[in-house]
Formats: structure tokens, C-alpha cells, sequence
């Protein structure tokens, strides 16, 4: 599974926190100073610990982030997004329950 990596030190150096997709709360007190996004995905870095405050996004590799180093709190990590589509396996079917539908992920 891939996940998002927030190092202390710009140049994705120093100590580093691998995280997955969803919110966490990493405190006021956190040194994440580049990351490494992967592709597709965006870490949206928050002042404040609720999910707050002044916002940086960062999707991709950042070696350094800028006047957001050592100010994040709060992240949340989307990965891409899920397209779906429904088809009907018959077209002439009548759809009566479910099981009649077919939903494909790309």
C-alpha cells in the first residue's frame, strides 16, 4: 500500500512518518519540513490541529515547503479519485433487485 512520507529536515532528510490515506493529527508541535506524495494523491497540510488554519497542498515531491516548514498540525491525505460507471446487463431486462446491475471500478 503506497502512503505519503513527511520528513523533518527539507531534501527529504532526517526523521520521517509514513502515513496513509485519511486525517491525522500530528500536534502543534511536528518538524515536517518536505514530503513525498504519491502520484495521484494530495496532502493538504493544516496550522491547525482540527483540520484549520492556513492550508498548503502538496502533491507530489517536495523537497522543501517553503513557509510551511515546520508549521503543519493537522493533514489530510486523499488518494486518487475512484471513477465508477453502471451498466445494465441486459438492456431489455427489467431491473427488479441489485443483482441486475453491475458496477465496474477504473
Amino acid at each position: 500500500m503506497a502512503e505519503a512520507v513527511f520528513f523533518s529536515e527539507e531534501n527529504h532528510k532526517g526523521a520521517s512518518r509514513a502515513l496513509g490515506i485519511g486525517r491525522h493529527q500530528v500536534g502543534k508541535e511536528s518538524s515536517i519540513s518536505s514530503a513525498r506524495v504519491p502520484q495521484g494523491w494530495t496532502a493538504t497540510l493544516y496550522t491547525g490541529t482540527d483540520f484549520d488554519g492556513e492550508q498548503h497542498r502538496v502533491t507530489g515531491d517536495a523537497p522543501t515547503l517553503g513557509g510551511f516548514n515546520n508549521r503543519t498540525a493537522s493533514i489530510e491525505i486523499a488518494g486518487p479519485p475512484v471513477s465508477a460507471r453502471a451498466s445494465i446487463l441486459e438492456s431489455e431486462t427489467k431491473i427488479d433487485s441489485l443483482s441486475d446491475i453491475r458496477v465496474v471500478f477504473e
